[in-house]
């Protein structure tokens, strides 16, 4: 059986690496270093949870975020931020937008692994 599909979306490749470290035992896990890398991988693959950085170059997380929800082929993957931001209007505008969770850097491996699969049972 093969484990599930997570597309994780950071410009920092240490925190990539970090969420490989984390999740690799028990998902594929595939990168994207931007936000407009995240929208073209998501031509080719239809992954089952997508983490996403915040604060990227380019597209934010909250534009790939609004992207997502608005494209019928992609509004139904949850989609969990993983970002340094704390203020409390990033996390209420990313709950709006649908995200299935919030992860602060640094990561903490057991909290972000709790999170996928609490999104994933859904």
């Amino acid at each position: 059986m093969s484990k599930p599909q997570i597309l994780a979306v950071d410009d920092e490749e240490i925190n990539l690496r970090v969420i490989a470290l984390a999740l690799e035992d028990d998902y594929e896990v595939l990168f994207a270093s931007s936000g407009e890398d995240c929208l073209r991988k998501l031509n080719d693959i239809t992954p089952d949870l997508i983490l996403l950085d915040l604060v990227m170059p380019g597209l934010s997380g909250h534009d790939v975020c609004r992207t997502l929800q608005s494209q019928e082929s992609t509004s139904e993957i949850p989609v969990i931020f993983v970002t340094s931001s704390e203020e409390t209007s990033s996390r209420i505008k990313a709950y709006s937008f649908g995200a299935h969770g919030y992860v602060l850097k640094p990561i903490d491996a057991d909290n972000l692994l709790e999170k996928v699969n609490k999104a994933l049972v859904h």
